[in-house]
């Protein structure tokens, strides 16, 4: 069974007539959005349901590098654009002057947006969201079946809300989509090799070296497609937290238990996996120690040894950034707060269980 899916999604990939980069976009946006918003994916029957708008905050940041400097074709044909690609790229040349990609990142994560840059935000995720509910989620799987919507199916899709004030109302509120449960449990186990180089980010480079005419290096398409945002004053809030602490007690390093006067922030689930900088998941730890784990996932009975430690500094961070803190938890891990008496129970068991995943069905070394 899973090697016929295997072989399935295989054909998609390589076979199915392509007239735009959106087939590939969607596949790596639903890997992408698998690992690091699995909470959110809620089994109903032999389908799993999720917010579309996940999908389509990935779209953007995967497509705003590709126009930002060199215009990379991602259709066929000179006089072709992508449905968004104008409303993108006026996007694009409004934040040129005010820091380009990094700076609409820091407003975009903080949902500070002046006037102009809301209308112009809106109208681009306005137009994305519907590019991927019409186009590759109808077409996706042609080749293997018939209908449209074999693959993916639309679920609810209420009109765009343009007075969203902040990322969590926006992403959580713009609709959701269904994948079958065997897809869903396919992406799961081979995500990973499906975003390699060697696959699906490299077909899409290639695509859009062959649309250029090979005059753009497929090297540079791959850099693009690869680029991330900085994002290095996402930290300071846990920084200044922590930072205060130690001004007026002490520090204990949350895996040793070990008083620290030098002190580095560790990931609980490292950035490179998660890419997440939520207060609960950044802890203080020695330097040594940090050193130690480095990339690797703590083991659940490293969590549960340290958990009293953990628990405390979450209730510290919680104490001096509700709101924030809250609100991360329900984001990243679709979990209300209790503020009972096991009120981190039940966060720690979604690290838990996420740790568990990516130890066990991806194959990250255990710390």
């Amino acid at each position: 069974m899973l090697q016929d899916q295997i072989l399935a999604l295989n054909r998609i990939i390589e076979r199915e007539s392509k007239s735009s980069t959106y087939k590939f976009a969607l596949l790596r946006a639903t890997v992408d959005t698998i690992n690091t918003y699995r909470a959110h994916f809620e089994l109903s029957g032999s389908k799993y349901i999720a917010p579309i708008g996940f999908l389509v905050e990935s779209w953007i940041l995967y497509y705003y590098p590709l126009f930002e400097e060199y215009n990379i074709p991602q259709i066929a044909g000179k006089s072709k654009q992508l449905s968004f690609e104008s409303s993108l790229i006026d996007l694009i040349n409004h934040y040129k002057t005010k820091g380009g990609f990094s700076t609409f990142y820091n407003d975009y994560t903080k949902f500070r947006f002046d006037a102009s840059s809301k209308q112009k935000f809106n109208q681009v995720f306005r137009l994305i969201r519907m590019t991927i509910a019409n186009m590759p989620m109808k077409y996706f799987g042609n080749s293997m079946s018939a209908a449209h919507y074999s693959y993916y199916q639309v679920e609810k899709l209420p009109n765009f809300n343009s007075k969203c004030q902040s990322r969590f109302e926006l992403l959580l509120g713009s609709g959701y989509f269904t994948i079958d449960e065997e897809y869903f449990n396919l992406l799961s186990t081979l995500g990973s090799l499906i975003n390699g180089t060697d696959s699906i980010i490299n077909k899409w480079a290639e695509y859009s070296f062959k649309a250029s005419e090979k005059s753009i290096k497929k090297e540079l398409i791959l850099a693009k497609l690869n680029e991330a945002p900085t994002n290095s004053r996402q930290t300071s809030i846990s920084e200044n937290h922590f930072k205060k602490i130690r001004e007026k007690s002490n520090l204990y390093c949350v895996w040793t238990g070990k008083k620290i006067s030098d002190y580095h922030l560790d990931h609980l689930v490292p950035y490179s996996v998660m890419n997440n900088n939520d207060l609960w998941n950044l802890l203080p730890v020695s330097p040594v120690v940090n050193s130690t784990k480095s990339d690797k996932i703590p083991s659940y009975e490293k969590l549960h040894q340290s958990k009293e430690r953990i628990f405390e500094y979450w209730s510290d961070l919680r104490s001096s950034h509700e709101i924030l803190f809250d609100s991360q938890l329900k984001l990243t891990l679709n979990l209300n707060a209790t503020k009972g008496e096991n009120e981190f129970e039940f966060l720690l068991e979604k690290v838990k269980n996420h740790c568990d995943y990516l130890i066990n069905i991806r194959g990250y070394d255990v710390w």
